[in-house]
């Protein structure tokens, strides 16, 4: 069961303390509508990656509207063309501590992407640097790393449990890879700097597409599989996920006491609530709830034991 500890999104969002080393955490999604978050991308300065509402003839409005981050904002993607932008994220300042002492790490990315081009001739390729960019490693091609490292230290989901790096997506889907046992692997400590390039790659034919847009991304950073929580921490899983209709979250209550429940969205707004909740599980309808990711705040009222988590809710 995976099981949230720490995460740059969350650390400020649900005033958790960092005890051990300060880094200066990514804060909040990166949605494209202010300089901090921003701060956290870099963009080529030959690249046609650019931030803003996008006007173009697929391309009408941001996952969060007004900005994203998108191949050009006004006009088709050019031929021949290769560009990136870097997300960076500073490694959670607890990483060491956790390694010593619960044994499991998760790192990656989330959010939300939309794609116009050629099918399997434009695409899209994403690389991991575990230094800062000093090595990158292609996560998306099998021609850098091993088949062995490939199949067991890199993961992607997305509604299909497919990526379309070409192609259509039919308008904007969610999408999720982990490079945690990469992080491990290249020994990344707390407070290293990791980055991923995203790269769109175009060639010879002229097709007039609207190219690629990504929003609302949060770089991810907890712990799983934690078998001795600490007294004021209880497990809690939430599932199927992604859910389009109802989600289900089982959680520890040997002592039947009365729970709170809260949902906040992926900016980090309270948009769903409730108390005196008995028993082990709640099903949650999701039928109010747009299309996107959600975090969990679940807490016992008398002790204040609590858990947290996430969850998408899908089309």
């Amino acid at each position: 069961m995976k099981k949230l500890i720490l995460t740059s999104l969350l650390a400020l969002l649900w005033n958790i303390t960092i005890l051990h080393a300060q880094c200066n955490l990514t804060w909040g999604t990166i949605n494209f509508e202010d300089s901090y978050t921003t701060a956290f991308v870099e963009i080529d300065s030959n690249s046609i990656w650019q931030i803003g509402p996008p006007n173009k003839t697929l391309f009408t409005t941001a996952f969060s509207a007004p900005n994203t981050i998108v191949t050009d904002t006004l006009n088709p993607y050019p031929i021949n063309d290769t560009s990136s932008f870097i997300l960076k994220q500073i490694v959670s300042g607890q990483l060491d501590w956790v390694m010593q002492n619960w044994g499991a790490y998760i790192a990656g990315v989330d959010g939300y992407y939309f794609i116009n081009s050629d099918t399997l001739t434009d695409y899209l390729q994403i690389e991991f640097s575990p230094d800062n960019g000093l090595r990158w490693f292609n996560l998306t091609k099998d021609s850098i790393l091993s088949d062995t490292i490939q199949q067991h230290y890199w993961t992607w989901e997305n509604n299909n449990n497919d990526l379309a790096l070409s192609g259509s997506s039919s308008g904007w889907q969610y999408f999720h890879f982990t490079t945690h046992q990469l992080m491990l692997t290249f020994d990344v400590h707390e407070c290293d700097t990791v980055l991923y390039r995203f790269t769109f790659i175009s060639d010879s034919i002229q097709s007039n597409k609207d190219g690629l847009m990504f929003d609302n991304l949060n770089l991810i950073d907890y712990a799983e599989s934690i078998t001795n929580l600490p007294a004021n921490l209880f497990q809690s899983q939430a599932y199927p996920n992604p859910a389009k209709s109802q989600i289900i979250i089982d959680f520890d209550n040997d002592d039947y006491q009365d729970f709170e429940l809260e949902v906040f969205n992926a900016l980090g707004l309270l948009i769903y609530s409730e108390k005196n909740i008995r028993g082990n599980r709640i099903e949650l309808n999701l039928s109010d709830f747009p299309q996107g990711a959600y975090y969990y705040n679940l807490r016992q009222t008398e002790s204040g034991k609590w858990s947290k988590g996430k969850f998408v809710r899908t089309e």
